[in-house]
């Protein structure tokens, strides 16, 4: 997180967020169960449709917006989430250092919506233990790669980790020792809750990592990593091209993905977010032609904003976002975000489902 929750953590919300700390970090890799309730469905019986508003005055109908729950204390804060299309699971990453995997179909209320088991794990550290102290479990990025890996960028002590594939009876690759990969240069600058808040793989392979940096910057810093040789049991180099990217009304990136949008070419939309004490959470949608990413240039890139999150019921701490390319009954694909909670009784786990088709609409009608 900003330092922006840190002006807020010297108030009141501090005890709250106290209160809530999650049980001693342990591990236990199944048994908890999960709870999701609608707060709106298109299906269900509600009073007008819900929708984001674009800059332009369209709009960006929400499929769905869930409230999850679970038995399990150290579910919540989920700062960053993939999905895997192939078997319809969601994989998501706590800033606290816990991984969740748990089916797509029942955390969006197509299963019983009680009484289901995830699966969650702790991040190991470099050695195989179990990480303890909260600066160094501080997780803000997750990738998945092809070979069942994983990815973990980390803030405060600013690094990015590769977790081995799972191996015999482990369910997760975080239960294996970490390997430090390369750290892209200049990233130990950055703001001590402002690091490599944004993570993703891009389609051809290389790595995505954006700063969150300080709110009200008017720029912050990228990077593309280029591995040089396969993920496998043990992490290839690494080498960093930097970039900058401007940040404008107060927001900053807290998470990526590449969609196709018009024309089937490629787009990069982020997940931007402020915060104050007098309007708690803004977040909102900005979009990018990856090819005006992977081109390379000495001037800031510029982010178009797409549309607004901030709206109620929408309203909160949005930082992870993935793409379910499978289309639903309608034909059309899902962009999935989640909220982070702060292990905050004030706040919730969300799960949002927004139109692809709309969001492609809304590129192609910014673009014109």
């Amino acid at each position: 997180m900003g330092s922006y929750l840190r002006i807020a953590g010297c108030l009141c919300l501090a005890l709250v967020i106290g209160s809530c700390t999650p049980p001693t970090l342990r591990e236990r890799d199944s048994g908890p169960l999960l709870d999701s309730q609608p707060v709106y469905d298109d299906n269900g019986p509600w009073h007008g449709s819900l929708a984001l508003l674009t800059p332009d005055g369209g709009t960006i109908p929400v499929k769905t917006l869930r409230h999850l729950t679970s038995s399990e204390g150290r579910f919540g804060g989920w700062s960053a989430m993939t999905l895997d299309p192939d078997n319809g699971l969601l994989t998501a990453l706590s800033d606290r250092g816990y991984w969740m995997r748990a089916p797509l179909a029942a955390l969006k209320g197509q299963q019983p919506p009680a009484g289901l088991p995830l699966q969650m794990a702790a991040l190991r550290d470099q050695e195989g233990q179990v990480m303890t102290e909260t600066s160094l479990r501080d997780s803000e990025g997750l990738i998945t790669l092809p070979n069942g890996g994983a990815i973990v960028s980390f803030e405060r002590s600013h690094r990015l980790w590769y977790y081995p594939p799972a191996q015999g009876e482990q369910k997760s690759p975080v239960q294996n020792a970490a390997q430090a990969l390369p750290t892209p240069p200049g990233l130990e600058l950055s703001p001590y809750n402002g690091g490599a808040e944004t993570l993703d793989l891009l389609p051809d392979g290389s790595l995505l990592v954006i700063a969150e940096g300080e709110q009200g910057d008017s720029q912050t810093t990228g990077w593309i990593g280029h591995p040089q040789g396969p993920w496998t049991t043990q992490a290839p180099d690494v080498t960093w091209q930097r970039f900058q990217l401007a940040l404008s009304d107060q927001m900053n990136p807290t998470a990526a993905t590449v969609i196709p949008g018009p024309d089937k070419i490629p787009y990069l939309v982020l997940v931007e977010r402020s915060f104050s004490l007098t309007f708690g959470f803004r977040s909102r949608l900005s979009a990018l032609p990856l090819a005006e990413l992977l081109q390379g240039s000495d001037q800031p890139l510029k982010a178009r904003p797409l549309a607004d999150l901030s709206p109620p019921p929408l309203n909160d701490n949005w930082e992870a976002i993935a793409l379910d390319p499978r289309p639903d009954e309608t034909q059309d694909p899902t962009l999935w975000l989640m909220t982070d909670n702060n292990y905050n009784s004030f706040q919730r786990s969300m799960l949002l489902g927004l139109s692809l088709k709309a969001i492609v609409a809304a590129l192609q009608h910014n673009d014109g």
